[in-house]
């Protein structure tokens, strides 16, 4: 028998199989904070209008309405971060990059693979040992469970490893961290939502950072010069978002940078809200294949 719960972590996928970058947010919390983000969070839904969860994700950002709602969820989430009572982690990865670009890529197994990089980043580095934690995944999400815990098991990772009568494993990891790993819906464990705009926001930021940088022009300029600037509404409320982030995170010195690296990313990995762009390790760094 597992011990009482101590953390718990949220995860969500973004242009998992669709483009040129994918990304995994995860959002992890101390257990006995739970309570109070999570209502905080709703609130913050309710506040807006949206009380049906399904649309409080990134891909949904395209109103005024929805942008006020998605900053303040933001603001609430780097306040919380300040105040090291959460982790905001998003892994990004480049299907084009010397890693993933080569034939046969077998997208399944590799995204099981950042799941592991990430979960093993978080759980292990950045929480304390002998921590006892439930992640709690959407469960539309595409992973094969069964394929990443082969793979802590060939780590050499796992100590112990069942499956509960509802299909959701439990693992000993190295004897120090406990995990239980539930599928499940935002609208039973909303903080899923919350690691989706993350994940979402960091694609965009590198798929759409022209139109950022666009955006940020001023309309003087935009008379003195013939810069032609085409932003779409979803776009401009995208936008106005990721600026708000980035001069937040500036303020609060969070080390998140974005106009130099051309997409959100953190220098420090310790910082509680860490964008990771993985690059290639070595030569031999390839994703796995049929």
């Amino acid at each position: 028998m597992f011990e009482r719960v101590t953390h718990c972590a949220f995860s969500d996928e973004s242009e998992y199989n669709t483009g040129q970058y994918q990304s995994i947010g995860m959002i992890s919390i101390p257990q006995d904070d739970l309570e109070n983000i999570e209502s905080t969070f709703l609130s913050i839904c309710s506040k807006y209008g949206f009380n049906n969860l399904r649309h409080v994700k990134w891909h949904e950002l395209r109103s005024a309405n929805m942008r006020f709602c998605v900053s303040e969820i933001i603001n609430l989430t780097i306040n919380y971060a300040v105040n090291e009572k959460l982790r905001a982690d998003i892994l990004v990865w480049d299907t084009q990059d010397s890693r993933h670009n080569i034939s046969g890529r077998d997208d399944g197994e590799n995204l099981a693979r950042m799941y592991y990089k990430l979960l093993k980043d978080v759980l292990m580095k950045r929480w304390p040992k002998n921590s006892v934690w439930e992640v709690y995944a959407d469960q539309n999400n595409i992973i094969d469970w069964e394929k990443l815990v082969k793979l802590l098991n060939n780590k050499g990772l796992i100590q112990f490893n069942e499956q509960d009568k509802d299909g959701n494993f439990k693992l000993n990891i190295l004897n120090q961290y406990k995990l239980k790993i539930i599928p499940s819906a935002p609208q039973k464990k909303p903080l899923i939502q919350l690691a989706d705009i993350f994940a979402g926001m960091a694609i965009y930021s590198r798929t759409n950072f022209e139109k950022w940088k666009e955006s940020k022009i001023p309309q003087v300029q935009t008379r003195l010069f013939p810069i032609e600037i085409k932003l779409s509404r979803r776009d401009r409320e995208r936008c106005l978002v990721l600026e708000a982030f980035k001069n937040t995170c500036s303020g609060k010195k969070m080390g998140v940078s974005l106009n130099s690296t051309k997409g959100l990313k953190t220098w420090q990995p310790t910082n509680p809200i860490n964008f990771w762009f993985y690059q290639p390790q070595h030569e031999k760094d390839k994703a796995p294949t049929h």
